[in-house]
């Protein structure tokens, strides 16, 4: 048996399986990265997008981006863009449940990624709620 850093007893299979399982990750986040920097390298500089999410992106925008004229575009591609849903007199709007799921979900980290570490969402968020 092998103690691990929280005092536990691990199993020595366990222990190595997880060491190769480790290794596979970041061989796999560096193949992301590597293609990445090939095919939208300015993708990574934006603060809270990392290779995983770009590729999502990437994956989204597909092998035509000039179909994708606009911003609105892209969000209603990625189902971030309001939907009008109106009854009578009553006007609503809400989210797509359609579209991109994948895509959705990495503006979703991003999103939350950038409220945690760039300044400038966070001034954003704080104007916008007030």
């Amino acid at each position: 048996m092998i103690i691990n850093y929280t005092g536990e007893r691990t199993d020595p299979l366990l222990a190595h399986r997880i060491g190769q399982l480790s290794e596979e990750i970041w061989d796999v986040e560096a193949r992301l990265t590597r293609l990445v920097e090939r095919h939208a390298p300015q993708l990574l500089d934006v603060v809270g997008i990392g290779p995983d999410t770009a590729v999502a992106l990437l994956i989204t925008v597909g092998d035509n981006p000039e179909r994708l004229d606009s911003e609105a575009s892209f969000a209603a591609l990625c189902g971030v863009s309001p939907v009008e849903r109106s009854s009578g007199r009553r006007q609503y709007r809400r989210l797509s449940r359609g579209d991109d799921r994948q895509a959705n979900a990495a503006l979703h980290r991003i999103v939350f990624t950038r409220l945690r570490v760039d300044p400038r969402t966070q001034d954003y968020y704080e104007r916008r709620i007030k």
